[in-house]
């Protein structure tokens, strides 16, 4: 990340430095030896890579970001707490679909400091969601 994440987008910076900490945690023996001494020597390793090898180590560290930021029993807990305020506002997380589904991803978010769309994704890994139309997640 650069400065300008750092100092403006807080929730982005936290996810980046969480995704790449779990590459270190998860992929350690990929980068064993490599030596990356430029940026450009760094992405010529990252292209050299198969499609599928790349793919499922960026899942994986997505996934593991997602499940550091987001620990499952305190987004269980918020989640009761925000689909309880949507149904307030006449959101019902059932049958109002995508819009209910923001609205609680928004609220929740803020408690974690992380993306309403990393919320949309530990919300639907773990169950607590269902939509029909996952496209817009990513």
């Amino acid at each position: 990340i650069d400065e300008f994440v750092y100092q403006n987008r807080p929730a982005r910076a936290r996810f980046t430095i969480a995704h790449e900490l779990s590459h270190i945690i998860l992929h350690r023996k990929l980068y064993e030896g490599h030596s990356f001494r430029t940026t450009d020597e760094w992405k010529e390793f990252v292209r050299s890579m198969d499609e599928e090898t790349y793919g499922w180590a960026e899942w994986q560290a997505k996934t593991l970001a997602g499940l550091i930021l987001v620990p499952r029993d305190p987004l269980a807990k918020h989640f009761k707490a925000a689909a309880a305020e949507s149904r307030k506002a006449g959101l019902d997380p059932k049958k109002a679909g995508e819009p209910a589904v923001d609205y609680i991803s928004s609220a929740i978010a803020k408690k974690f400091e992380v993306s309403p769309q990393a919320i949309q994704i530990r919300l639907l890994k773990d169950g607590l969601i269902e939509l029909q139309d996952t496209t817009t997640l990513g």
